[in-house]
């Protein structure tokens, strides 16, 4: 087996040199470069790119923390992470956690076992105190929710939501109400906040049963609709979690040959593929460049970033 001291002897250089070849070290002279690797070409030596990798300290791998991978918005997310790898020529270690925290813990030590280089949360279930103790670690970056003292990347959902609840009175809708996924996150907490404000500035009347909570796929939506159709003061607007939970609760009311449309108007979120077919208004989010942008916030010292939305008619 052709070793660096047979690359060394041939190219005529020292194995430092050729050590230093193979690890990038920037004070090699350009000749000797050229030198080396045309040896190393000439006798198929293969660079152990673990070794290198070991030896600086970098294993090139992130790890990402996603509660589902096959449902659209996570993995929108998740093809923009990939995306950012892949250019800059990193692995991902992703770990599918059903929002079960001790799976999440065993991510995070990955990155303390120095497994991985950094960590990329999408969305998680574990308290920020608990995540915190793994920041001396390496980087960690929260891939669309705001968290106060970490790397993160988000939209402005209070201003999306906003959006959403303005298209709807705009509309003639005084009665609305909005569907959350789960009641503890962040972006549930603002969107949750946002709604009060907006109904109490405009004297709009709410009630505890227009919130459906515990909404992220169709059959939630198929659920939910069944809820509100039981309901005797119906909220005739319903701002939904995403694209999925608005299908569902339009193709429940399908199937039951009950037209909503003359009175109950629904927008969603994501503008996925779901709600062109369907023909329901939704907020559209950048998620793959939100998911891009989150690994190179792995390498960056900026805090914050928000990307931006926009209101898609139907």
């Amino acid at each position: 087996m052709v070793n660096i001291r047979d690359i060394a002897k041939k190219a005529n250089v020292s194995i430092t040199t050729v050590s230093r070849v193979i690890n990038g070290h920037p004070y090699v002279k350009e000749d000797k470069r050229e030198r080396v690797l045309a040896i190393m070409e000439e006798i198929g030596y293969q660079i152990n790119m673990n070794a290198v990798h070991l030896s600086k300290g970098i294993t090139k791998r992130i790890g990402v923390i996603i509660p589902f991978v096959s449902h659209p918005y996570f993995s929108q997310l998740l093809s923009g992470i990939y995306k950012g790898a892949f250019i800059n020529k990193h692995h991902l270690l992703v770990m599918q956690t059903n929002y079960d925290n001790c799976v999440e813990v065993e991510c995070l030590n990955m990155l303390k076992n120095r497994e991985v280089d950094g960590i990329i949360i999408v969305s998680c279930e574990l308290d920020q105190e608990i995540i915190a103790d793994y920041k001396p670690f390496g980087p960690i970056v929260f891939c669309g929710e705001f968290v106060e003292n970490f790397r993160c990347i988000t939209i402005d959902h209070a201003a999306a939501f906003q959006l959403g609840l303005e298209e709807l009175f705009y509309n003639g809708h005084t009665k609305i109400g909005y569907t959350l996924g789960r009641k503890n996150s962040h972006n549930s907490h603002v969107r949750a906040l946002t709604y009060k404000n907006f109904m109490e500035i405009r004297t709009l009347p709410y009630d505890s049963k227009w919130i459906f909570d515990g909404a992220y796929t169709m059959e939630d939506g198929e659920r939910i609709y069944h809820m509100w159709n039981k309901l005797r003061d119906k909220p005739t607007g319903l701002l939904v979690t995403n694209d999925q939970v608005a299908a569902g609760f339009l193709l429940a009311a399908n199937k039951e040959r009950n037209n909503l449309q003359s009175f109950v108007q629904i927008i969603g979120f994501d503008n996925q593929y779901i709600s062109q077919l369907l023909s329901f208004s939704t907020i559209e989010l950048p998620l793959t460049q939100m998911g891009e942008t989150s690994f190179h916030l792995l390498f960056q010292e900026i805090k914050h970033v928000k990307l931006g939305h926009s209101l898609i008619k139907r």
